[in-house]
């Protein structure tokens, strides 16, 4: 695996962007030429009819909630632990992702991207499965999502006093 290849979805499909670049004002993969490693046209272009269609999320918001489920994937694999990754664990590997991505403007890019809450994963993740780029398990819910966590207790207190 080169450094420009992701992990494989649970659908099984590479997804070639790294969130890291992504930022509040808005540098994205669409801003790239295409035949860049990490510009995959096709599903580029289902997320941008995602966020065109829900028309609550920046397209940012779906490709970043990609990278980070890759992240998790990745981390628990670290861990010892595989298969399916249920809403608790993609939150938390959101949650981290997202410190280690944007830090103390965490909160700031993600309400630029018009996500306030966890529950706006949960429609994001969902929306995602609807359009093939994600599937779920029958055990798998929207109410996963439903306050895993708060905003301010994460991303402001925990990183001002940690």
């Amino acid at each position: 695996m080169t450094p420009t290849d992701n992990f494989a979805f649970r659908v099984g499909t590479p997804f070639r962007y790294n969130a890291t670049h992504v930022d509040a004002v808005g540098a994205s993969p669409w801003n790239r030429p295409v035949g860049s490693p990490f510009v995959d046209r096709d599903k580029l272009e289902k997320v941008q009819r995602l966020s065109e269609t829900m028309g609550c999320y920046q397209r940012e918001a779906y490709v970043f909630t990609l990278e980070a489920l890759n992240f998790t994937i990745e981390k628990l694999n670290h861990q010892g632990e595989f298969g399916h990754i249920d809403g608790k664990q993609l939150c938390e590997g959101i949650c981290d992702y997202a410190s280690r991505s944007f830090g103390y403007l965490t909160k700031t890019v993600f309400a630029h991207w018009g996500v306030t809450r966890t529950e706006d994963f949960g429609e994001i993740v969902f929306a995602l499965v609807e359009e093939g780029l994600l599937s779920k398990q029958e055990t798998d819910s929207p109410a996963d999502f439903v306050e895993a966590f708060k905003f301010e207790d994460v991303f402001e207190k925990k990183l001002i006093y940690d």
